[in-house]
């Protein structure tokens, strides 16, 4: 089953056994969930929350090898760990109208002994049931670099987004940061794309109320997405081409899908009973009917490089560069004004062709939010160019 094109979604911290990419009904029936923790305690609510014709829920420690290891049970149980937790800082949290002061939360209470597993040593794919991870979601208190490493080989071939949480400074001894992991998924053909939950913040050391100013950035959620120049299988850059829909990334996922189009304009390599290959296919569509207007760009506004390079002579007056930049104002408003129903489309508060059809397959906060950028940026470029335009209801 594993070449029939579902979005296996790997949750490593699983603990609510609550999946971390929520579907629409429309495309539920294309992700496979695949759960993993450490306390055995927690297994049967994770089992109770899953179907298990479309999951899978297993019971290990996972690290950068196999063999013993020692789990600390912190006083905050939230906060366990392999991880012996950081004495270097008093490092405390504003929370909850509270302080959550790590030295406190994160002391450990129990030492538990635990045998700790690779994913590349467990062979889930033996299991043709099981679907390869398309999305790696990790939260597992400063050894997510570590599970990375255990499972690059899974990684290497199937994934195409990883969401981890990812700190700026140690809560754990030898925990690796937010550039360390950065520069190993670099290697892996991934970059940093986005922040997904954060930038947390925190005081490295607690002070009384009045004395305190701003706060260090600590930690984050961090999505990385696969570089198409390192996906060897077409069927994996359509599912980067959708993953990169679903975390609102829509640019990088119509150049994925470009770069399928070229070879597959019917996107054939998506089995026919995915219900992502239609809104693919249907996207695309919508964006052909798309009205097209670019905002001005630098060139625009300084044609040569003498215009560009005036900024910086001091011959060169104020009043001078003003009178240039009214210049080419000037044309940039008659270019608009040769485009003004595509001007009028793209103010209104109506679903654009691919809005709507990303509200028809159940992805609101992505309609949403490219709506909402589209009317902010050109209500944004009107106003820097002097131009009024009646908008549409």
């Amino acid at each position: 089953m594993q070449a029939d094109g579902r979005i296996g979604v790997y949750m490593i911290g699983g603990r609510d056994g609550c999946s971390p990419v929520g579907l629409p009904d429309r495309l539920i029936g294309d992700m496979f969930n695949v759960f993993f923790e450490a306390d055995e305690t927690a297994i049967p609510q994770i089992l109770q929350r899953n179907d298990p014709a479309k999951s899978r829920v297993f019971p290990y420690c996972l690290s950068e090898r196999n063999g013993p290891g020692t789990f600390y049970l912190n006083y905050d149980p939230f906060t366990s760990s392999l991880l012996r937790p950081s004495t270097e800082f008093d490092i405390t949290a504003w929370h909850a109208s509270r302080d959550y002061q790590h030295a406190v939360t994160c002391r450990p209470v129990r030492e538990i002994p635990v045998e700790l597993r690779t994913l590349d040593s467990l062979h889930l794919l033996d299991d043709p049931a099981v679907a390869p991870p398309t999305v790696m979601v990790l939260d597992t208190q400063g050894t997510e670099l570590a599970i990375m490493r255990g499972g690059w080989n899974l990684i290497a071939e199937h994934t195409m987004a990883i969401v981890t949480e990812a700190e700026f400074i140690r809560f754990y001894e030898g925990q690796p940061l937010f550039g360390d992991i950065c520069a190993a998924l670099e290697k892996l053909g991934f970059m940093f794309v986005d922040f997904t939950s954060g930038l947390h913040r925190a005081d490295l050391h607690r002070a009384p109320l009045g004395l305190r100013s701003r706060s260090t950035v600590a930690y984050c959620d961090a999505l990385f997405l696969r570089k198409p120049a390192s996906i060897s299988q077409p069927l994996h850059l359509a599912q980067l081409a959708f993953v990169s829909q679903l975390y609102a990334q829509m640019g990088y996922g119509f150049h994925c899908l470009d770069l399928l189009l070229k070879t597959d304009p019917q996107l054939t390599v998506i089995p026919a009973e995915r219900a992502y290959r239609g809104f693919l296919l249907e996207l695309d569509a919508a964006r052909q009917a798309m009205p097209i207007v670019f905002a001005p760009g630098f060139k625009d506004l300084y044609p040569t490089f003498e215009r560009s390079n005036e900024r910086f002579d001091a011959a060169v007056t104020v009043e001078t560069q003003i009178e240039h930049r009214d210049a080419e104002y000037a044309k940039i408003r008659a270019r608009l004004a040769a485009q003004q129903a595509d001007v009028v489309a793209l103010l209104s508060s109506n679903d654009t062709p691919v809005e709507a059809v990303i509200r028809k397959y159940g992805l609101i906060y992505l309609a949403q939010a490219c709506k909402d950028r589209r009317i902010a940026e050109m209500t944004e470029m009107l106003a820097e160019l002097g131009v009024q335009v009646e908008r549409q209801p």
